[in-house]
Formats: C-alpha cells, sequence, structure tokens
C-alpha cells in the first residue's frame, strides 16, 4: 500500500466515523408550545418610539374580497345590456384592429428605413475600399493631425504649460 492510498483510508475512516456521529445525535427541535409562547411574548411587549403596530392581517384579504366582487358586479351589469356589450366588443375590435394596422404601418416604415441605411452604407463601403479613397482619407487625416498641432502650438505657447 502506498502512502498516497493510505492517506486515503485514513480520510475515508475518519469520513465514516463523523457521519456516525452526526446520525447518532438527535435533531435539534424546539420545546412544545415554543413558537405559541414566543409570540404571545411578541404582542404583548411594548412597540419602541415612533413605531405602530401593523395593520389586521383579515383587512389585506377583505379588501382584496371586495375589489373582485366589485368587478363581477360591474362585469355583470355591463354584459347584461345588450347594447353596452355590443359597443364594448366594437371598441375592443376597432382597438385591435388599430393597434394591428399601426404595427404593419411601423414595421413598414422600419423596413424602408433599414433599406435606405444598408444602401447607404453598401455605397460608402464601396467607395472607400478603392485606392483613391483611401488616399483621400489618409491626406484628411493627415491634414487634420497637422491643424490640430498648430493650433496647440497657437493656443499654448512654449512658456506655458498645458494640461495635454
Amino acid at each position: 500500500m502506498t502512502l498516497h492510498e493510505w492517506e486515503q483510508e485514513k480520510d475515508r475512516e475518519l469520513d465514516e466515523h463523523l457521519a456516525a456521529l452526526f446520525q447518532s445525535a438527535a435533531p435539534p427541535a424546539p420545546s412544545a408550545g415554543f413558537v405559541s409562547r414566543t409570540m404571545k411574548a411578541v404582542r404583548q411587549a411594548p412597540l419602541p418610539e415612533g413605531r405602530h403596530p401593523l395593520r389586521r392581517p383579515w383587512t389585506v384579504p377583505a379588501g382584496w374580497v371586495a375589489l373582485v366582487m366589485a368587478a363581477a358586479a360591474a362585469t355583470y351589469a355591463a354584459l347584461s345590456n345588450q347594447g353596452v356589450t355590443a359597443e364594448m366588443v366594437s371598441s375592443f375590435t376597432d382597438l385591435g384592429v388599430r393597434a394591428c394596422l399601426r404595427l404593419v404601418q411601423s414595421v413598414h416604415t422600419s423596413a424602408r428605413m433599414f433599406d435606405v441605411f444598408a444602401t447607404m452604407s453598401h455605397a460608402i463601403a464601396r467607395a472607400l475600399s478603392t485606392r483613391e479613397a483611401g488616399a483621400g482619407l489618409l491626406a484628411m487625416t493627415l491634414v487634420a493631425a497637422g491643424s490640430l498641432s498648430m493650433l496647440h502650438k497657437l493656443l499654448f505657447p512654449e512658456k506655458e504649460s498645458s494640461s495635454w
């Protein structure tokens, strides 16, 4: 048995021993009535200054029930009148058709603009790929660099220091 194998065997034995110790211990559990005693003590404790008690737990569900019942009543009232129902359906249909037309118009306009940009970029790329365009671009770069250098010398004489 090599040293490495012996160390692995020793580690395995230690792991098994540690696992047996953890399994023999009882899981922690609070005593009977712990939660109810704690909550009772929390409710009876005075609140610090500037704090106020939380709202009652039944107010939120009651509010939701009232809201759902009002929505159901309004829906029933609206659907029981055929004129209102027909007006609502036609209004929703009109809204849907307008939204679809607006979407189609937007997509069409976007496609046209994309086509214009693609054509322009293709023309610019073709123009710049020639030798003459490359030479012109190089000449423009050299002139701009020279102009910037001369402007720098005019604005900041040798005596003054610049932040550049």
